[in-house]
């Protein structure tokens, strides 16, 4: 008798796959703006985006909602993908870059 669960192992949903790699990119960048010698003196990550202690932040939160989502049945992607696109425009339009 097996124990696995049914439903495990099976493949991803593009949709679930998009989270999960942008997921991961975002808590990367995040990560990555809080590493002193990768900011430039002009607050500039990698010398190219500019950025902030809250951006990055606002990153990393994204970022986790990115692969909490990817975990997600795909019913629950709509309120995802609104939650994502809010949180974009609040990162785009209300922070200081």
């Amino acid at each position: 008798m097996s124990t696995a669960r049914p439903g495990a192992g099976t493949t991803k949903t593009p949709g679930q796959l998009f989270a999960l790699v942008f997921g991961a990119v975002y808590v990367l960048i995040g990560i990555l703006g809080f590493i002193d010698p990768l900011v430039s003196s002009d607050d500039k990550l990698l010398g190219i985006f500019g950025i902030s202690a809250l951006h990055n932040v606002a990153h990393l939160a994204v970022g986790a909602l990115l692969l909490i989502g990817s975990r997600a049945p795909d019913r629950a992607t709509a309120t995802q993908r609104s939650t994502r696109s809010a949180a974009c425009c609040i990162t785009r339009f209300w922070l200081p870059d």
